[in-house]
């Protein structure tokens, strides 16, 4: 053969070997840390918050935040009356966009350590409508 070709596929061999090699393991996406965790032990909720004095704008935003989560909290009860599933700890919610109204969850079933889609949903507070998004086309279909 001829010694460029040799040469070139040397080359080659020792590129590819240095690529193969140069992925760590603390590279790869960790799926299992949650985005977002609602607490329903309400003690445990309590346990965790001090007393401390408030400005006007911080009891906005508290309300704010508190209606958010009251509304999100509306979403996943809706979620599992008609989907007929309890989501406890092997499901992970994750709010995904909220309005004053309206919010988008999407839901996720933990199973050993592979981790599959349950279902993306939108729920509506001033109707109480709860739509899925169909994975195919994209569009939400309304649950009855």
């Amino acid at each position: 053969m001829n010694r460029k070709v040799i040469k070139g596929l040397g080359i080659a061999v020792i590129v590819l070997a240095l690529m193969a090699c140069s992925r760590r393991p603390e590279q790869t996406a960790n799926n299992s840390a949650p985005v977002v965790q609602i607490s329903k032990n309400k003690a445990e909720a309590r346990e965790s918050t001090t007393d401390q004095p408030t400005t006007a704008a911080q009891e906005t935003t508290s309300d704010t935040t508190r209606n958010a989560n009251n509304l999100a909290r509306e979403a996943i009860a809706e979620i599992e009356k008609r989907k007929n599933v309890v989501l406890g700890e092997n499901y992970e919610i994750i709010i995904q966009a909220q309005t004053k109204d309206s919010v988008d969850v999407q839901v996720r079933h933990i199973e050993n350590s592979n981790t599959s889609i349950y279902g993306f949903f939108r729920y509506h507070a001033n109707d109480k409508k709860l739509e899925e998004m169909d994975s195919t086309t994209g569009e939400f279909k309304s649950v009855e």
